[in-house]
C-alpha cells in the first residue's frame, strides 16, 4: 500500500490556505494534510470537504484557528467517510439559524483535540446532515446554544473525554438521533443541563448537575475544582486532584488505567480523569507505551 501523500500549508508552505490545498487537483483521498502556523495563528475560511482526508494543525492542541461567518453556517464541514480533523480551534460567527463550528453530512467522521468555541452550536448533528461524527479529546466551550447537539432521529454523535463547559442553553443533549458521551466532563452550562435526554451506550461520565448519564458516572461536580471557572481555564486545580469527582470512580490512585479507546491514560496521579486531557495536562507516558492521544 502507497504512503499517501502529505502536503503542507501556512507562511512559506506549499498553500496558503486549508480550502487550498483540499481543492487541489493532487489531493486525493487518503492523503494527510499539515497545517504550520500563519499570520496570528488564524486561517479565516470555511473549511468543507468531501475528500477523506486527514488535516492536522502542527501547533498542539487547538494551537491554530479556523473561523468564518459563512453563510453556510458551518466553519469544519467534514463531508467524506473517514475524514478527520485534529488540534483546532473552530469557530463560527455567523449567528445564523443551526450555524455550527463542525458539521458533518456522513457517516464515521472524527474531529480530534480539537476547541469548538464561540458560535451558536459547538457541534450541531443532523440539520442539513451529519448521521454520525465522533469528537474524541475536544473542549466545547461558550457556545451560545448547546456545546454538541442532535436534532434528527436518524444521527447520531458520539464524545470521547471531551469537556463540555459555559454553553449557554446546555451542554450535551439531543431532540432527536442519539448521542453517546464516555468519559466525558459536563459542568456550568444553562438551563438545558450538563446532559439532556442522552442515549447510546453512555458511561462514566461526570455533571456539575444532576444529569451524568450511564455506568459509573457522577453527579454534583464542582466548577471551583477548575483552575479557573470564569477565566476559562478548564483544569482541575492540583489541590483539587484527589477530591475532585472528576476522578472517575473505580480506580485507583497507583492504577494506570485504559480509556474506552484502549489507550492506556496515566496521568501524574496514575488515575483517569473525565474530559479532555488536554485542559489540564499532556499524559505522562511510561517507556515504552503509546506517546499520543489518536
Amino acid at each position: 500500500m502507497a504512503a499517501p501523500n502529505i502536503w503542507t500549508v501556512g507562511t512559506g508552505k506549499v498553500y496558503a490556505t486549508i480550502s487550498a490545498a483540499i481543492a487541489a487537483a493532487g489531493t486525493v483521498a487518503g492523503d494527510v494534510i499539515e497545517v504550520y502556523d500563519t499570520a496570528g495563528h488564524t486561517y479565516a475560511e470555511q473549511v468543507s470537504y468531501s475528500k477523506t482526508l486527514q488535516i492536522i494543525g502542527m501547533l498542539g492542541w487547538a494551537g491554530l484557528t479556523i473561523t468564518s461567518n459563512s453563510g453556510g453556517n458551518v466553519t469544519v464541514g467534514l463531508n467524506a467517510l473517514g475524514a478527520q480533523i485534529e488540534n483546532f480551534t473552530i469557530i463560527n460567527t455567523s449567528g445564523a439559524a443551526n450555524s455550527r463550528a463542525l458539521g458533518s453530512n456522513v457517516n464515521v467522521v472524527w474531529a480530534k483535540s480539537c476547541r469548538l468555541t464561540g458560535s451558536l452550536f459547538g457541534c450541531l448533528v443532523g440539520a442539513g446532515g451529519g448521521p454520525y461524527l465522533h469528537l474524541q479529546n475536544c473542549l466545547i466551550d461558550n457556545n451560545n446554544q448547546w456545546g454538541a447537539y442532535c436534532v434528527n432521529a436518524s444521527n447520531g454523535l458520539m464524545l470521547h473525554h471531551c469537556t463540555v463547559v459555559k454553553n449557554v442553553l446546555g451542554g450535551v443533549g439531543r431532540s432527536a438521533g442519539w448521542i453517546g458521551p464516555q468519559g466525558c466532563l459536563a459542568a456550568g452550562n444553562g438551563a438545558g443541563g450538563d446532559y439532556s435526554m442522552v442515549t447510546g451506550y453512555p458511561y462514566w461520565n461526570v455533571s456539575g448537575d444532576l444529569t451524568a448519564p450511564g455506568a459509573g458516572s457522577v453527579t454534583g461536580f464542582n466548577t471551583a475544582d477548575f483552575v479557573n471557572f470564569a477565566g476559562n481555564n478548564f483544569g482541575i486545580r492540583p489541590g483539587a486532584r484527589l477530591t475532585t469527582l472528576a476522578r472517575l470512580p473505580g480506580y485507583s490512585v497507583w492504577e494506570v488505567v485504559k480509556d474506552i479507546t484502549g489507550r492506556r491514560r496515566p496521568t501524574r496521579e496514575r488515575v483517569m480523569f473525565a474530559g479532555c486531557y488536554y485542559c489540564f495536562e499532556q499524559p505522562t507516558w511510561g517507556v515504552g507505551e503509546m506517546s499520543g492521544i489518536a
